[in-house]
Parts: structure tokens; sequence; C-alpha cells
């Protein structure tokens, strides 16, 4: 009995011991559980907190791309800036030396303009000179040719007068006129201011002159030396058919000279 009751003690106490235990892993159970649960939260919490931290670090990725981009875009301003400030410098040097151009051409042009009118003004004032001068010069030209035409009308005394030459060198021929006579008929050329005279036949004496005009073919005999300022007042440049041979008849008044050529006169210029 004593036997038995021990042994059946024993496994009671066996018993309490392994359901003991029992509880004892079944707390050990839970809180293992419990544990894997707040394990597996934190690392739910790590997961979320890494995908942030992914989320941030692309966020500053992207951060610092704009910020380079816009550093590149500052930089290529500033150079564009710079750029820009040396083309302005470049222009107003530019525009500086063209300013100085646009005086010097205005400083020259007022020169120059004044320089015009002062050729102007003085070739105004010569024009009016000469214009007097060549009014003067037309005055004494009347004023000699009708104290010719009377002298030669009346048989007065030549302006050249002698005998012989050939007529075509002017300081080698000379004509007869008025009473002083020579030895063959003259071809003639006057020319006064640029105006022709006619060229004179011989004279039918050695006093002969011709009669007329002080323009066109003069009308003489066939021996004497005629007067280049008669003819029949024709107003041709015509030359003048002279006498059968002798000397020239020169009137060199200005500004041609004008040479008698034997038997037949020749207008010259």
């Amino acid at each position: 009995m004593s036997l038995s009751a021990a042994f059946g003690e024993r496994l009671e106490q066996l018993d309490r011991t392994r359901n003991e235990r029992l509880s004892l892993l079944q707390a050990e159970r839970e809180l293992q559980a419990a544990k894997s649960l707040v394990l597996e939260s934190k690392r739910a919490g790590m997961r979320s907190m890494e995908e942030r931290c992914l989320r941030l670090e692309r966020s500053l990725a992207l951060q610092s791309l704009k910020i380079s981009a816009l550093e590149s875009e500052i930089a290529a301003l500033d150079a564009k800036y710079n750029n820009n400030v040396q083309q302005l410098r470049a222009l107003k040097c530019d525009v500086e030396e063209l300013e100085e151009v646009e005086k010097e051409k205005e400083g020259f042009y007022r020169a120059r303009t004044s320089e015009m009118k002062d050729f102007k003004e003085s070739t105004n004032r010569f024009i009016v000179d000469c214009h007097i001068r060549v009014e003067e010069l037309r005055d004494e030209l009347n004023g000699d040719l009708v104290a010719l035409n009377e002298g030669g009308g009346g048989g007065g005394a030549p302006l050249m007068t002698g005998g012989g030459g050939d007529g075509i060198d002017p300081l080698d021929g000379a004509g007869s006129g008025g009473s002083a006579g020579g030895s063959g008929g003259d071809g003639v050329i006057c020319a006064v201011l640029g105006i022709f005279g006619a060229v004179g036949n011989g004279g039918s004496s050695p006093a002969a002159t011709s009669a007329g005009g002080n323009l066109g073919d003069g009308k003489g005999g066939a021996a004497g030396g005629g007067s280049c300022l008669g003819g029949d007042g024709a107003a041709s440049f015509a030359p003048g058919r002279g006498g059968g041979g002798g000397g020239g008849f020169i009137v060199d008044t200005a500004p041609e000279i004008l040479v008698g050529a034997g038997s037949r006169g020749v207008v010259g210029r």
C-alpha cells in the first residue's frame, strides 16, 4: 500500500511537473509568437523606412540633377553675359570711332564746301571779268574793223606791206594792200576772238582793196594786193581766191595766227 501510494504521488508529481513545463512552453511559445509579431512589425517598419529612404534618395538625385542643370544654365548665362558685355564694349568703341570719322567727314565737308563756295565765287567773278573783257575787246574790235573798212575803202595804208614770200609762213610772206602795192595776189585768213574773216583776191592795181563787209570772199583784180577785210559781205567762212602769186597777208590780232597762202587763201584756226 505504501509503495503504491508513493508511486502514485510520484506520478502525480511528474504530472504536475509536466503540466508546469507545458504551461511554461505554452507561455514561451506565446512569447515567441508575440516577439515574432513585434519583429515582423519592426521589419515592416524598416522596409517602409527603406522605401522612404529610397524615395528620398531619388528625390535628392532629381534635385541634384536640377541643381546641376541650373548651374549649367547659370554658367551659360554668365558666359553669354560676358560675351554680350564684350560685344557692347566693342560696339561702343566702334560707335566712338564712327563718331570721330563722322566729325572728320563733317569737317572735311565743311572745308570742301567752303572751298567750293570760294571757287564758285572766284569763278563767277572770273566769268564776269571775262564777259566785261570780251565786251571791251568786241568794242575795240568793232572800232578797229570800222577804222580798217574806212581805210580800205579809201585806199589807205595797209596793215602789213611788202613783196615776195610764199604766203605760208606767217613770218615769210607779206601781202600788200592800199597804196603800197605788192607783187601778186594774196590768200588771207583773219580771225579775231574766234571769228573768221574772209580771203581777199588780188586788187586790180597797187592801191586796190576789196570793198564790202568783213566776211565772205573778197572781189579784187588780177595783180595787186587785197585786204582781208574786204569782200561782198557774204557770211561764209570760205577761202578766198587769190591772185597769180606773191606773198601772204597776215593779220595777227589774237588769239590765232592767220596766214595767207599764195594764189588761193586757206581758212584755218
